[in-house]
């Protein structure tokens, strides 16, 4: 989800994804930033067995 959301994000910084939405942006960033919050903090997956993201396509 990471790697996804860090090309997506990267894509639209070179121009290559013209129709981005500034919601969706938003999000991303809020996706990779809490990636990397988490690998910082050291915290397995297990513990965030209850948790998900989820990303709505009408935003």
């Amino acid at each position: 989800m990471r790697d996804m959301a860090e090309r997506l994000l990267e894509a639209n910084q070179r121009g290559l994804w013209q129709s981005a939405n500034q919601k969706i942006l938003d999000k991303l960033q809020a996706i990779f930033y809490d990636f990397f919050l988490l690998k910082q903090t050291n915290f397995t997956p297990y513990q965030y067995e209850n948790c998900y993201i989820q990303i709505q396509p009408n935003l």
